[in-house]
């Protein structure tokens, strides 16, 4: 950028446009000018782009004075800044928030699930807000007026005969405002780093949320009948072949996890969907000619911790297995290449045995129940995969008189959390429910359980 210039030169345009004209000293390819027509003659610069610039050959830009000497300040100082950002490669104006998101997206380093939700809210709520907004104008108010923006989202669409989709909700919850947040937020750090922007407002999606109402009331409990017709209904569904290989998987591993994570009482987040086969045990039962299967979970809200499956579950188990052992010996040798070992394949993964968020999961559960007209328990309310651990701990209460120190120790929790979440304090004396339950798996399945 520092090429000798020609000098300063000022002189009466010729063309119809310019009234005045000068070269300044330090670029030959920076002209300013004044307006022929304009009420007042204010300073403009015009700089010749170094061609890396797509669609745009010029940079003109008003420099917001009518005196000579402060604009060629003004214009040297632009000139510095122009010239730093062609050799960083950086756009010249200030881009729109909607572009440096898409910048962020092209350069995403995540895995594709969290992309794949980033990219949908983006299309679907905050470009929307931002519209053309640039980067620099997301502060803290405009943050903070989205949440009530979001809120109304789907009642203005609906109110204009916009059809809202089923899998959305007409409220909002808390925790999905969040998230949101957190996506602009994320975009800003992104412009930051990129140098768009000095700095990003101080701000916290959870106090931004506070007076959101709108609590999710999943079900904790499913009826009898309602969880005999999902079941069956899962059934027939996995049964079918969907479009691609892929959605049939898909709908083979719901039904599997119905019938086996709920009631093993495993947490529908990171204790299920970190579950390999290796982590699992077939044990014999000591008492009875039959196996059960022992869950050695690896991570999740409380860390480690043994799961059991019911002997009379054992038959799903194998079936899954079996499931995994001949996709897996299918694959052709460039598939057995890149997909995981047999022993590493997660329990609820992809079909070649990778990693899968039970996130997932749950939004086809979601898709699946709308469109069986299933989405809510008439007697319990909206069922999501959490209810399913829900259901069986309710069942072990209610049905198999478990004391609350057993169903604890089965589920992987507190005492008190049983008796407060679904007791509702109507056992809440201590005196009986708090008998030692060490031995429980000792009484049931014999020291190999442990």
């Amino acid at each position: 950028m520092d090429r000798p210039g020609r000098g300063n030169r000022t002189s009466d345009g010729n063309h119809d446009y310019y009234g005045k004209t000068h070269h300044p000293y330090f670029s030959r390819d920076v002209m300013l000018y004044t307006i022929r027509s304009a009420k007042k003659p204010r300073w403009y610069i015009r700089y010749r782009l170094a061609g890396n610039q797509k669609k745009k050959t010029y940079y003109q830009k008003s420099l917001r004075t009518i005196d000579l000497d402060e604009a060629i300040n003004r214009a040297l100082k632009l000139w510095r800044e122009i010239g730093t950002k062609e050799e960083q490669g950086i756009p010249i104006d200030m881009p729109s928030f909607r572009q440096v998101s898409e910048e962020m997206l092209s350069g995403w380093t995540l895995s594709n699930e969290r992309k794949k939700y980033v990219r949908l809210t983006l299309d679907r709520y905050i470009h929307e807000y931002t519209d053309k907004c640039g980067v620099n104008e997301i502060g803290y108010r405009e943050l903070e007026n989205y949440v009530s923006w979001r809120l109304c989202y789907w009642e203005r669409m609906v109110r204009k005969g916009i059809e809202k989709p089923p899998q959305a909700k007409l409220k909002p919850a808390r925790n999905t405002i969040q998230k949101e947040l957190s996506i602009i937020v994320q975009v800003l750090y992104f412009a930051l780093r990129r140098g768009y922007i000095q700095s990003v407002p101080k701000v916290s999606p959870t106090r931004l949320t506070k007076s959101v109402e709108g609590k999710k009331t999943n079900a904790n409990n499913m009826s009898k009948v309602y969880a005999r017709n999902l079941r069956d209904r899962l059934k027939i569904h996995s049964q079918k072949k969907g479009r691609r290989i892929d959605i049939t998987w898909a709908r083979k591993m719901m039904h599997f996890y119905f019938r086996i994570a709920g009631r093993a009482c495993l947490r529908a987040g990171s204790e299920s969907q970190n579950i390999k086969i290796k982590h699992l045990q077939k044990l014999k039962h000591p008492n009875l000619n039959a196996y059960y299967y022992r869950i050695n979970v690896t991570s999740g809200k409380v860390g480690q911790r043994v799961a059991i499956l019911p002997i009379e579950y054992s038959e799903q188990m194998e079936a899954l297995l079996k499931l995994h052992h001949d996709t897996y010996k299918r694959s052709g040798r460039r598939q057995k290449e890149q997909w995981c070992q047999l022993e590493d394949r997660h329990l609820w993964g992809y079909r070649d045995g990778s990693y899968k968020k039970i996130d997932l999961m749950q939004q086809n559960l979601r898709l699946w129940l709308t469109k069986w007209n299933m989405r809510h328990d008439p007697k319990f309310g909206r069922v999501t995969m959490y209810t399913f651990r829900s259901a069986q701990i309710n069942n072990l209460l209610y049905n198999k008189k478990k004391t609350p120190a057993v169903v604890a120790d089965i589920a992987g929790t507190s005492i008190m959390q049983i008796v407060n979440a679904y007791m509702s304090g109507d056992e809440s004396d201590p005196s009986w429910a708090l008998t030692a339950s060490a031995d429980y798996y000792d009484r049931m399945f014999g020291d190999n359980s442990r």
